[in-house]
């Protein structure tokens, strides 16, 4: 019986995987997501790989807690004592008071534990014990948060609670590029980094009972998801960031305003399928490596330092494919070109160098002559032979100027001496 049902597990973990394999191999067509924005991006290199009206504006609901977590872990340590106060006591439900253990006000829970209530539980409560220990007054850390928003480049962000609830007001906004930047910054904390990675956690205030709290996020620990932030209002719709690391690679994926179904499985779909595809998929080939890229007009004289002066043309090559990831973002491409001599140009060396950028992400790559010096002398052989010819015809006449000089001293001595 266990034979049986060990080879029909084995048969299934096989269908799977050719179904998963399959999925993989066809990259052409990125995926079709329920989550009316979405973004994802290498975090080791930068690119964004996928979007899906990145810069729109959308509503973070407790995606917010990822800065206001950010806040906390750069201005408090983790054995740190925060105060339960009146803000906190005043949230709603998904609060750590309401909906697990009620806590009175003036009690107290460690900076560590406010962590993980924040992040795993998403306790709309722990939010505001942040802000109010934190930042003395809720108005005051929303100012901190925007000021911590600008500095990490969050252009499209605005913030006035540290939960996300923000009543129907439309000035509590983001982006999910803005996200995609936040969660990279987020998971580059070694504090919060460990919290989103933990399953569950043991917390408690100092004066009530030890409760474990379980992470919202259903795909961390499956196929390499090691991190992540869940979130929803009525307003915003079921939103989703997740960090995923696959053979060392890691990819930060954003889907925002995705269906809130019974089961609350659409947005952990629709991730699914975007990171799936974010690590599949292949980059495009703008340029090709060893093709002309650029040319440019460089002076030069024909016989260094006399002339004449002409021009040479000089094409830019890369010893690399120029590449990205073809998406809604186009790639812009700047040339940064050296002082070139043409006398000392070598296919070897580089002359400057091409950026392909996207957003914020710019990738480099060096450009190299497809020409050497020694075009210059083939180009002008004509020349280099007619002043070869010239030098020869000067020098013979010297040297037969000097011969004749010689033989007519010499011819002068001899009749000297005849005469004397």
């Amino acid at each position: 019986m266990k034979l049986k049902i060990r080879n029909k597990l084995l048969i299934c973990t096989l269908t799977f995987t050719l179904i998963f394999s399959t999925n993989v191999f066809a990259t052409a067509t990125p995926p079709e997501l329920i989550g009316k924005a979405a973004i994802s991006v290498d975090m080791d290199t930068n690119e964004i790989i996928y979007t899906k009206n990145i810069d729109s504006k959308v509503y973070p609901a407790s995606i917010t807690k990822l800065i206001t977590a950010l806040l906390l872990a750069e201005n408090k340590s983790q054995a740190d004592s925060l105060t339960y106060t009146k803000d906190a006591k005043e949230q709603p439900a998904f609060s750590y008071n309401l909906n697990v253990h009620p806590v009175a006000i003036g009690d107290t829970m460690s900076a560590d534990n406010v962590m993980d209530g924040l992040l795993l539980y998403s306790g709309n409560d722990i939010a505001y014990v942040i802000a109010d220990n934190v930042g003395g007054t809720p108005a005051n850390f929303a100012k901190m948060m925007n000021d911590k928003a600008a500095k990490l480049g969050m252009k499209g962000s605005h913030f006035i609670t540290p939960n996300g609830l923000d009543d129907g007001n439309d000035q509590h906004y983001t982006t999910p590029y803005d996200l995609s930047i936040l969660g990279k910054a987020a998971y580059k904390n070694d504090w919060i980094k460990k919290s989103i990675a933990k399953k569950t956690s043991t917390i408690k205030s100092t004066n009530g009972p030890t409760a474990v709290v379980e992470n919202r996020n259903k795909l961390l620990g499956i196929d390499g998801c090691i991190g992540g932030k869940t979130g929803y209002t009525i307003k915003a719709g079921r939103s989703l960031v997740t960090i995923y690391e696959r053979n060392g690679r890691h990819i930060i994926g954003v889907v925002m305003n995705s269906e809130n179904d019974i089961k609350d499985t659409k947005v952990f779909e629709d991730m699914q399928k975007l990171i799936d595809w974010s690590y599949a998929t292949k980059k495009e080939v703008l340029n090709k490596k060893e093709t002309e890229i650029k040319t440019i007009s460089v002076p030069y004289k024909v016989i260094p330092f006399i002339g004449p002066e002409k021009t040479i043309k000089i094409s830019l090559e890369s010893k690399e494919d120029v590449v990205y990831y073809k998406n809604d973002v186009k790639p812009q491409s700047s040339f940064k070109v050296d002082q070139v001599n043409p006398w000392k140009l070598n296919e070897k060396t580089s002359v400057g160098t091409l950026s392909l950028k996207q957003k914020d992400s710019v990738k480099s790559y060096k450009l190299y002559p497809m020409i050497s010096k020694t075009t210059i002398i083939k180009d002008n052989i004509v020349i280099y032979v007619a002043a070869a010819i010239i030098l020869i015809v000067v020098l013979v006449s010297i040297i037969l100027l000097i011969s004749s000089i010689k033989r007519r001293r010499n011819n002068r001595g001899r009749r000297r001496r005849m005469f004397r």
